[in-house]
C-alpha cells in the first residue's frame, strides 16, 4: 500500500473520508498491508451509537480503498485481512502514546524487517506533517495553522487530541526509540 502507484489513491480516499459519518480522521499511517488511524468519534454520548458510527465510517473507508486498489491492480476481492480494531483513548498519555505509535510505526516495521532507518526519518505515508508538537520539552503546541480542504486529515476538535496530550506530557520526540 506504500507503493508510489497505490499510496496516492489511498491518501485520496482517506482525505475524502476524513469527515465521514460525523467521525474525524485526525492522523494516519499507511504500512505495507495495513493502515493505522486515529479517529475522533462524532459528538454525542458515548456508547452503541458512537461505536456504530465509527464502525460504519471505517467500513466505508475500507470499501473505498479496496475498490481503488483493486481497480489499479486489475484484481478483485478483499484488500484487508480483517475488520478494524478499535480502542478508545481516554487519557492524555494514552493519546500521546497512540499518536507516537501511529506516527513512528514505519520505523518499527523497518527495524523488524532489517531495513536501514535514515536519521531524522519522517514517514511520507503518514500524517506526520500535521502533528502540532514535536519537542519532548514543549508543553505548548506549535502556532495553529489554518486547515486546508486538501489536507488529508481533519483538525481535531476534542481537548485530548487537540491540546491535552502535549499540555500534560510534552510534545513528541521525533527520534523516539520504539
Amino acid at each position: 500500500m506504500r507503493a508510489p502507484r497505490l499510496f496516492p489513491l489511498i491518501r485520496s480516499r482517506i482525505t475524502a473520508a476524513k469527515l465521514a459519518g460525523g467521525c474525524r480522521i485526525c492522523h494516519f499511517s499507511v504500512q505495507r498491508n495495513h493502515i493505522h488511524l486515529i479517529v475522533e468519534p462524532p459528538n454525542g454520548p458515548r456508547g452503541k451509537a458512537t461505536s456504530a458510527a465509527v464502525s460504519n465510517a471505517m467500513r466505508g473507508l475500507a470499501i473505498r480503498i479496496a475498490r481503488a486498489v483493486n481497480k489499479r491492480l486489475g484484481r478483485t476481492g478483499s484488500a484487508f485481512a480483517h475488520r478494524y480494531d478499535c480502542r478508545e483513548l481516554t487519557t492524555p498519555l494514552a493519546v500521546k502514546n497512540a499518536l507516537s505509535y501511529v506516527i513512528h510505526n514505519r520505523r518499527k516495521h523497518a527495524r523488524s524487517d532489517g531495513e536501514p532507518e535514515p536519521s531524522g526519518f519522517l514517514d511520507p505515508c503518514s500524517s506526520v506533517a500535521f502533528v502540532p508538537a514535536w519537542s519532548r520539552q514543549s508543553r505548548y503546541a506549535d502556532p495553529p495553522r489554518t486547515p486546508a480542504a486538501r489536507d488529508p486529515v481533519a483538525p481535531p476538535r476534542t481537548w485530548l487530541l487537540k491540546t491535552g496530550w502535549h499540555q500534560k506530557h510534552g510534545g513528541l520526540d521525533q527520534y523516539a526509540k520504539l
